[in-house]
């Protein structure tokens, strides 16, 4: 949690119980008024909470299925499919949340795309993987995503939306209660993912820390910029929501440059980006 909500949770934790005691010496009324303020605020402490794992893995696995479902369902070759697990799971391990499984599977569809949904669950498409040439593209771009489960872009998002205000908390045990709230939710999360898109800044944010990932492992820092490049060329001429739901790619690969000398002065070389010749290429 950051300092600035930490102080703020804790000053207003402090009021409503300095308004409890004062109430205590002026009577029942301001009694009552003091607890009540004292239960708004707890509300409030409880909403600010960050959503647990299990409630996020199953948003994420609600979501995983509507993306299956939108995109063509998996893409059947176990070699590729492994190929991209070992990259995806090697930066996963050097992210800033490595401690829990990420699943990475490849969508039967030719539009270029990817998605990160909320639990560790990521996808990409036959389309996009066409545009990759090489493993530290692949990297940048699973990088990315795994930047967006990290950061929980998506969770956040839903948090500061009008279907968890009110809530004092989401857990598994409301959500089986209330299917309805379930189903809003996994609504307003596939609405974000295939339609609105998340907050550019948040964006900027995955491609920033997704690159920063990618060069921990070991790979070259350039990897994301190549493959944004790539993708600029098809910007209005190819059909995918990709371009709908994120920023132009001019915009991102201008946001990049800012910090790419920063991310390339860390970069030492490593073992991993030696391995561009294993780089399954689709014919």
């Amino acid at each position: 949690m950051k300092p600035t909500k930490t102080l703020f949770i804790g000053l207003l934790a402090i009021t409503a119980v300095i308004g409890l005691g004062v109430s205590l010496s002026l009577g029942d009324e301001k009694e009552k008024k003091g607890f009540d303020l004292f239960k708004e605020g707890l509300k409030l402490f409880k909403a600010l909470q960050p959503i647990g794992y299990d409630e996020e893995l199953a948003l994420g696995g609600a979501v995983a299925i509507e993306v299956f479902q939108r995109f063509g369902g998996s893409y059947d070759d176990p070699k590729v499919l492994k190929y991209v697990n070992l990259v995806g799971n090697a930066v996963a391990q050097f992210s800033d949340r490595p401690n829990i499984p990420y699943h990475f599977s490849i969508l039967n569809s030719e539009q270029p795309n990817a998605f990160a949904a909320p639990g560790g669950y990521v996808f990409v498409t036959v389309g996009l993987l066409k545009n990759v040439r090489n493993e530290a593209e692949l990297a940048g771009v699973l990088g990315h995503e795994i930047a967006h489960v990290s950061e929980k872009h998506a969770l956040k998002t839903i948090q500061r939306g009008k279907t968890l205000k009110g809530i004092g908390e989401f857990s598994l045990g409301v959500m089986n209660k209330d299917p309805k709230l379930f189903a809003s939710v996994i609504g307003e999360l596939t609405g974000m993912l295939f339609q609105r898109g998340l907050d550019r800044s948040m964006e900027f944010e995955a491609d920033r820390i997704g690159t920063e990932y990618a060069t921990r492992v070991g790979y070259n820092a350039i990897g994301l910029r190549d493959f944004l490049n790539t993708l600029r060329r098809e910007e209005g001429q190819v059909k995918s929501i990709f371009f709908q739901t994120h920023p132009s790619v001019s915009t991102r690969i201008s946001q990049l440059d800012k910090v790419l000398p920063f991310l390339e002065e860390g970069f030492q070389g490593g073992l991993l980006h030696k391995r561009y010749a294993n780089w399954v290429k689709f014919q």
